[in-house]
């Protein structure tokens, strides 16, 4: 979140987490919209091939190391969870999928992309939430 003028910070975060949570979200936290603690240690994880070709890791490295980067004036970054259940999802023909694609199931559409579902779940969030706080802010999910 990006602050021109911010509202009430524990206000504001009380809000925002009562939207993610109506959202759907499992949990919410806040962190500080700076270069994470020991970076260092991710960027030489990444250097040493160990990010199982999960290719977005190692492109999106400049925006994990600066957020600023993505969002000009950040401050705050939202963090959210989202739950999965424990019992395996089995397609007809007997494919097995990895239990957080259930978010994709519980949007009512079985060919959606958790990754969409998700993002629009955490877009209507921020948008109730903008309805309820004073200021003008920006966000980006």
């Amino acid at each position: 979140m990006s602050e021109a003028s911010p509202p009430d910070r524990l206000f504001a975060a009380r809000v925002l987490r009562e939207e993610c949570l109506a959202a759907g979200f499992a949990g919410f936290g806040i962190a500080r919209a700076e270069t994470p603690p020991r970076f260092e240690r991710f960027r030489d994880w990444i250097a040493e091939g160990r990010h199982a070709g999960m290719r977005y890791l190692q492109e999106t490295l400049p925006a994990r190391e600066s957020p600023d980067s993505l969002l000009p004036g950040a401050r705050s970054i939202l963090c959210l969870s989202f739950p999965h259940p424990a019992q395996d999802r089995v397609a007809a023909d007997g494919t097995r999928f990895a239990r957080y694609t259930f978010a994709a199931a519980r949007s009512g559409d079985p060919d959606a992309d958790y990754h969409g579902t998700l993002r629009a779940r955490a877009l209507s969030a921020a948008e109730a939430a903008r309805r309820r706080l004073p200021g003008d802010w920006t966000y980006r999910v």
